[in-house]
């Protein structure tokens, strides 16, 4: 316990930030350990990584995004830093979990998370997510290759700043299932979290990873339960491992969304815009955007 708050408060770092992207143009968010001194914000906004017609509805003046603390291409701080892989769920963009993302960062962490085009926000609200899980394990291994060849790139504030003999990778809800399928098929990836995820890989025929792994459950999430889903992927987990079930923390507790919309996100934005009755008729949309947000779960 002591350990664990001891990691609270934010890190002796201060946060830079850079955009990167893949070989067919998805981008890649990466937060890393900035020089002393780094300065600035950066702010994203829900409305630009939804499609264009659906943003047009959206018209209620309630927040949709988040400023947080970070230097756009700054020098990086002196050293070298593990390697943490981000993989965001199902409706996430790739900034979804800056509380979490650039807090890594600022304990001396390179934080690299990728878009990823088939399960993001955009393609589940235009209805095209197709159901393939191998497309988000490439985008993950895809930025991984992209992070070390930046270390290796003198106009990159990455040169010779990655530790690539440490590299984890982190991922929420479906982005669970990514981290654990990468984890199994790239061995450069030395550990793995999940949150609000456990996805065993066993409906599909897949290998559970050998390597360390710490599994983070809300115990009200709704959406992924702690107890038929979480803990049989811990049970099946090779030692190390670890589980934690945060007692009222929900499937949001894990990214930003929580914040917005007056507390309930896209949810409560398409709300505030009249748009109730059109969540509605998207199955479980709603309650995957209001799970963690609103009681049972703790603020």
């Amino acid at each position: 316990e002591d350990l664990a708050m001891a990691y609270t408060g934010a890190g002796p770092h201060p946060v830079g930030v850079i955009t990167l992207a893949l070989a067919d143009g998805t981008p890649v968010e990466v937060w890393y350990p900035a020089a002393e001194g780094t300065t600035g914000s950066e702010t994203y906004d829900l409305r630009d990584h939804i499609p264009e017609a659906i943003r047009a509805l959206l018209t209620a003046d309630v927040p949709a995004g988040l400023t947080y603390p970070a230097g756009r291409d700054a020098e990086a701080a002196e050293g070298r830093f593990p390697l943490v892989l981000f993989s965001h769920g199902f409706s996430g963009v790739r900034m979804q979990s800056t509380i979490l993302t650039t807090h890594l960062a600022s304990w001396g962490m390179i934080v690299v998370s990728p878009e990823h085009p088939s399960r993001n926000l955009a393609a589940v609200l235009a209805a095209s997510a197709p159901s393939d899980p191998q497309a988000s394990v490439n985008d993950l291994t895809g930025a991984l290759d992209l992070a070390l060849a930046a270390d290796g790139d003198a106009t990159s504030p990455l040169h010779e700043h990655v530790d690539s003999g440490l590299i984890a990778a982190v991922g929420h809800s479906a982005g669970g299932g990514t981290v654990l399928r990468a984890a199994v098929a790239d061995d450069r990836i030395t550990g793995f979290v999940s949150l609000a995820s456990g996805a065993l890989g066993s409906e599909d025929g897949a290998a559970m990873p050998t390597v360390p792994s710490f599994f983070i459950a809300g115990s009200v999430d709704a959406v992924v339960s702690p107890d038929e889903t979480t803990r049989p992927a811990f049970a099946a987990a090779t030692s190390p491992s670890l589980l934690w079930v945060i007692e009222g923390a929900g499937h949001n507790a894990f990214d930003d969304f929580c914040t917005f919309g007056n507390g309930t996100g896209i949810i409560g934005l398409a709300e505030a815009s009249g748009l109730g009755p059109v969540l509605d008729s998207m199955g479980g949309l709603r309650a995957l955007g209001e799970d963690g947000c609103i009681p049972p779960a703790l603020d």
